[in-house]
């Protein structure tokens, strides 16, 4: 398989005369991050963000963005920043993420 750098990709050079993704589908795939300044992708590679800490900022920036996602999102973001810190070699232990967690769940139970 050939590979395609990504300024192939957003100049549709690729197979001129066959687009891989149409207009639509691109309108789609993106929809969530409209109106937002920057696209994360262009933010992420500009500082050479790695995949994990890519993916924190992607998840972050379209936080209720993307309809019945939300939960998911924030779900992910924890995931990849627990990734991110074994790619470090920065150890967080079972213990601190509970009590983190039980933390900030009673600070928003004190807040409804």
């Amino acid at each position: 398989m050939e590979a395609y750098n990504c300024e192939d990709l957003k100049k549709d050079i690729l197979l001129p005369d066959k687009k891989i993704i149409n207009d639509e589908v691109e309108k789609e795939l993106h929809s969530h991050y409209e109106n937002t300044g920057i696209e994360p992708i262009d933010f992420i590679m500009a500082n050479k963000y790695s995949f994990n800490q890519g993916n924190i900022i992607k998840y972050i920036h379209r936080v209720g963005k993307k309809a019945g996602e939300e939960k998911k999102d924030i779900i992910k973001i924890i995931d990849y920043a627990l990734l991110t810190a074994y790619e470090k070699g920065i150890e967080v232990g079972e213990q601190e993420l509970h009590k983190t967690i039980n933390n900030r769940i009673e600070w928003i139970a004190k807040r409804k």
